[in-house]
């Protein structure tokens, strides 16, 4: 297995993971995320895609505070005492903490030794630390921020577990399902993911003009998918059950916006669902007419 490829993970014949070899070879919470990759029954390329992102692709939204800390950092406009010296207001451009080099933007942000241990949590500290500013407190050490900014954290989430849910007092507009043209079906499908259980369902009806179910089908996928991942699965689903059925004008309805605009759209999409939405976009060549509707 040395120079092997991901190709020998998936099965030939159903374009599925090996999941028995994957966990064979792999430890259990590897395999997990290996057996939570979509494939699609088509083969195509592989891609780079962005998982955070719906669309797959990379964006960068900063506040207006932090573009503008950028945006002085790049352009060496920081009041730093390297800065400041060359303004002519101070004498002095060393560091405080200690005098063995000038205190920049590159140093104040990145270079200094005395902030290690901060850039290590980073994500923790953060938000503490500007707290402490709007609360006019001292700032603390830096050696103690870590530790000061786990215990708000769990201060904070301690509060957001303890307090009663709101609910909106007009409430959520409830919709009822609408029937098809009488020369069309309608397809509705659905998904659900337990993370708890590490398992996910899908779930499809087709009804008609007045109704009446034609047909209907359910599905447990033995681990958890990602982001819209069940609903994605569940639309390849349904028109791949559809066309067997002889159905070829239909109405596929769903309640995902993300799945909904990904079948939709003409171009790719670099998501994680999309080799489940390409693969539905090749199924719906077999309808005569297809439309699709999101509730």
């Amino acid at each position: 297995m040395e120079n092997a490829k991901v190709a020998v993970l998936i099965d030939g014949s159903t374009r599925q993971w090996n999941e028995e070899l994957i966990d064979g070879i792999f430890a259990s919470d590897e395999a997990a995320i290996i057996k939570k990759i979509p494939l699609g029954r088509i083969a195509s390329e592989d891609i780079l895609i962005w998982p955070h992102s719906s669309n797959g692709r990379y964006s960068c939204k900063y506040t207006k505070k932090v573009r503008n800390l950028l945006w002085r950092t790049c352009r060496d406009a920081m009041p730093t005492k390297a800065n400041l010296v060359r303004r002519k207001i101070i004498e002095d451009p060393l560091y405080d903490r200690y005098h063995e080099a000038h205190e920049t933007p590159l140093h104040a942000l990145w270079l200094c030794k005395e902030i290690d241990i901060v850039w290590e949590d980073s994500e923790l500290w953060a938000y503490q630390r500007q707290l402490q500013v709007w609360l006019n407190h001292t700032a603390t050490a830096l050696h103690q921020i870590p530790h000061r900014a786990r215990e708000w954290h769990t201060e904070f989430t301690a509060c957001q577990a303890t307090q009663p849910a709101r609910t909106n007092s007009l409430g959520r507009t409830r919709r009822f399902w609408t029937a098809p043209p009488s020369d069309l079906v309608k397809i509705n499908f659905d998904g659900a993911v337990f993370s708890g259980e590490n398992k996910s369902s899908i779930g499809v009806v087709i009804r008609d003009c007045s109704g009446s179910v034609l047909a209907s089908c359910s599905k447990k996928i033995s681990h958890a998918l990602m982001g819209s991942g069940a609903e994605a699965l569940a639309a390849v689903t349904v028109l791949s059950f559809a066309t067997k059925l002889g159905v070829n004008k239909a109405i596929l309805e769903g309640d995902s916006m993300e799945v909904i605009q990904a079948l939709t759209q003409t171009e790719s999409t670099l998501s994680s669902i999309g080799p489940w939405t390409d693969d539905s976009k090749v199924l719906a060549t077999d309808f005569v007419q297809l439309q699709y509707s999101h509730v």
